[in-house]
């Protein structure tokens, strides 16, 4: 589940039986590729081709995401409950 606002910024990955916030970020190699086919790079664009990367929060269950994410959005580094 991705999120964020005005544009997404994060992904909520359900992986190995943990949870995990992760930043949706892209390379420039990716940008440059982009803007080598559209002709173009704007911040939805970013948006389009950014994949969840830097892990930024991780917790044990859904129920545990939810209560860190209510308490402590947004975060400041890793962090994990």
């Amino acid at each position: 589940m991705r999120f964020g606002a005005p544009h997404f910024t994060h992904a909520v990955c359900a992986e190995g039986g943990a949870f995990r916030v992760r930043k949706l970020e892209f390379t420039s190699e990716e940008a440059e590729a982009y803007m080598r086919q559209h002709g173009m790079f704007m911040p939805e664009h970013a948006e389009e081709i950014s994949k969840p990367r830097t892990i930024v929060l991780e917790t044990a269950t859904r129920e545990a995401l939810i209560e860190v994410l209510r308490q402590r959005w947004p975060l400041s580094g890793g962090q994990s409950a």
